[in-house]
């Protein structure tokens, strides 16, 4: 991973490279069965394909739940597709996976949501778990990037 601009936020850490913006977050920062709002903003580096990748570490005991994901430019235009999980049963304009060994499930879910009826979810006890989409980005353009957590 090639990191430049590091940021330390409140849930994790926001690495800024070339054409990424990778969101490490970890349970050690997260109030328990609380949802926490995380933004940071981020400084476009390249002109096309960028992506988004948020990286959940695994803990015993412990679920992950994420919704409400935005990336929005100067003027408020939304860049993600689908960022409330609400649009399907599936994961509509994203891909995830997992780093390491996931003896349990991960998915969209109805059980536990910030807003509207869906979030992403995340019951591995071991690795990673990572979910992503790319969205066209501009060099120079500021975004906010926001999500819920908990």
């Amino acid at each position: 991973m090639v990191t430049s601009n590091v940021q330390t936020t409140t849930l994790g850490e926001t690495t800024q490279a070339p054409s990424s913006l990778l969101c490490n977050i970890t349970t050690a920062s997260l109030p328990s069965n609380n949802w926490t709002l995380f933004t940071t903003t981020y400084r476009g580096t390249h002109a096309g394909n960028t992506s988004l990748m948020f990286y959940f570490v695994a803990s015993s005991y412990y679920n992950w739940y994420f919704d409400d994901a935005s990336v929005k430019d100067s003027v408020g235009n939304e860049k993600l597709i689908n960022g409330n999980f609400d649009n399907s049963t599936t994961l509509v304009g994203w891909t995830n996976g997992y780093i390491g060994v996931c003896s349990y499930n991960y998915g969209v879910t109805t059980s536990n949501y910030y807003s509207s009826n869906k979030s992403y979810y995340d019951s591995c006890i071991l690795g990673i778990i990572w979910i992503s989409q790319n969205f066209i980005g501009s060099v120079g353009e500021l975004y906010n990037v926001s999500s819920d957590f908990t």
